[in-house]
C-alpha cells in the first residue's frame, strides 16, 4: 500500500527518529520503538491519532509513565497476586504535580475532576474516589504495550 509506504518513509520514521534523538531519557527509547513497530504491525494510517500518541509520549517523564501505569487494573491485580507493596510510592506534592500532568494530558481523572454526565433526570455531577485511568490513557498504554508485564495468565 503505496499511501502507508509513505506513511511510514516520509512522516514517521523521520518524526521518531527525531524524537529518539532529542530524547533525555533512555528507557523511554523502547516505548518510541515500540510504537513505531505497533504501527507497522497493524498498518495504522490515521496520522492524527500517531501524532497525538507519540507527542503524548514525548512530554511524560519515565516517572510519570510509571505512575499512570500503577493505576491500571492489570499493575493492581499484579501486585496483588504478588502480595507486594512495592507498587510506585511518591511523596504526595509529586504525586499531585504528576497527576496534575497526567489529567491535563486527558490520561487520567482525579478526584479533583468534574465530569459532568447526562442522566435520564438531568445532569449529574460525578466525582471519583482515586485517580483513574480515562479511556485514552487505556489506549495509551496498549498502543506502547506498557501493561503486558503486569497481566495475568489465567
Amino acid at each position: 500500500d503505496s499511501k502507508f509506504v509513505d506513511l511510514l518513509k516520509n512522516f514517521l520514521f523521520p518524526s521518531i527518529l527525531q524524537q529518539l534523538l532529542d530524547e533525555d531519557e533512555d528507557n523511554k527509547t523502547g516505548y518510541f520503538l515500540e510504537g513505531f513497530k505497533k504501527t507497522i504491525d497493524q498498518r495504522l494510517l490515521d496520522e492524527s491519532k500517531l501524532l497525538i500518541f507519540f507527542d503524548t509520549l514525548k512530554g511524560l517523564r519515565f516517572v510519570e509513565i510509571e505512575h499512570l501505569i500503577s493505576l491500571s487494573n492489570e499493575y493492581k491485580e499484579s501486585q496483588q497476586q504478588k502480595r507486594s507493596q512495592s507498587s510506585v510510592q511518591f511523596e504526595d506534592g509529586i504525586i499531585y504535580a504528576i497527576e496534575s500532568k497526567l489529567e491535563h494530558k486527558g490520561l487520567i481523572k482525579t478526584p479533583n475532576s468534574l465530569n459532568i454526565q447526562n442522566k435520564e433526570d438531568g445532569p449529574a455531577i460525578i466525582y471519583y474516589n482515586e485517580s483513574e485511568l480515562t479511556v485514552f490513557g487505556r489506549e495509551f498504554l496498549d498502543f506502547y504495550d506498557l501493561l503486558e508485564e503486569y497481566k495475568v495468565v489465567i
